[in-house]
């Protein structure tokens, strides 16, 4: 009777152990599913990292060749105007020298003209 009962500890307790064991292989199984999803969740989370530094830093260089272009412009914009300025200026002098010549020109036929009149004058 004893060795009955012990026998039948020993194949209740095999039956424990049996159970725990398959309870072990399935959390195992659910602990790898679980680690499986980490893992793709992680990836999914880099992959947006990714993609947030790729965009900060597509906006950075826009931006910073926009600042280029604008400071590209502000200086050839500076060379225009500045061209310009002497540009107005060659023209102020150059009306000042053609009006220097047309009076010189003016001045000269006057004094053609006094020329002729004494050359009549002293022929007459």
């Amino acid at each position: 009777l004893a060795r009955q009962d012990a026998e039948s500890q020993l194949a209740a307790r095999d039956a424990r152990l049996q159970d725990s064991g398959l309870q072990m292989a399935k959390l195992q199984g659910e602990l790898k599913t679980l680690d499986q999803r980490l893992h793709d969740k992680l990836l999914q989370l880099a992959e947006a990292d990714r993609e947030k530094t790729l965009e900060a830093l597509a906006r950075r260089t826009a931006e910073a060749v926009a600042q280029q272009t604008k400071t590209d412009l502000d200086i050839a914009n500076k060379h225009l105007l500045d061209r310009d300025a002497a540009l107005a200026q060659l023209q102020r002098t150059l009306r000042e020298e053609q009006s220097a010549r047309g009076r010189a020109e003016a001045e000269l036929h006057s004094q053609a003209e006094d020329l002729r009149r004494m050359q009549a004058a002293a022929q007459a």
